[in-house]
């Protein structure tokens, strides 16, 4: 069976993907090792992620997009705020916060809904928007996991910028030696925008 790796997201414009790159190279001076950092323009706000995912399937959920996306409209959404998960102590996860309208939780349910229903796995977690700068490696040292922890603690990131989300996209995550490359597959456009087209 033909499957591709995909998830869907909202994309962030370039101006806030250089912010984030900035804030990258901040952490990375006190952080020389013991994270894999994402590269800003990788960097997306998740609502799904799908995995391996039959091309059956996939085809009908960028049918399904539109629907989802023509019930909402634009919406802002501010970014800014560093944390970690779990928590800044234990981290495994370094991430900057957004904040948005609970129409972003509307959104992320009904794309989950309709995707279950398409045989999707449904999401076991409650959904907790954010922007993952980086992954602690799995084997980081105690010195690392040190430096990480004080980097954090140390750091206060304030409002970097806000957007308006315009739509839902698909994306294929294709992995290399180098790292992921994500493709996209359709853009789902929220009202007051021009309508959802469909990439080659």
């Amino acid at each position: 069976m033909d499957t591709i790796r995909a998830f869907i997201a909202i994309d962030l414009p370039p101006e806030i993907q250089a912010s984030l790159q900035q804030v990258v190279l901040r952490l990375k001076k006190n952080i020389p090792s013991g994270v894999r950092w994402v590269q800003a323009n990788h960097i997306h706000i998740t609502l799904k992620f799908l995995g391996e995912t039959p091309l059956s399937v996939i085809k009908r959920i960028i049918l399904i997009l539109p629907k989802i996306s023509s019930k909402f409209h634009t919406f802002p959404i501010s970014v800014g705020g560093l944390g970690a998960f779990p928590n800044p102590k234990r981290p495994r996860v370094i991430w900057i916060g957004i904040n948005a309208p609970h129409m972003l939780m509307d959104i992320q349910k009904m794309v989950d809904i309709e995707t279950v229903n398409l045989g999707c796995p449904g999401e076991n977690r409650a959904f907790s928007p954010h922007l993952t700068l980086g992954r602690v490696q799995r084997y980081a040292s105690q010195p690392e996991l040190m430096d990480i922890s004080n980097t954090l603690s140390s750091n206060r990131i304030g409002e970097l910028g806000s957007f308006n989300a315009q739509g839902i996209t698909l994306f294929q995550s294709i992995l290399k030696s180098t790292g992921p490359e994500y493709v996209k597959q359709t853009k789902a456009r929220f009202q007051n925008d021009s309508p959802s087209d469909m990439l080659e």
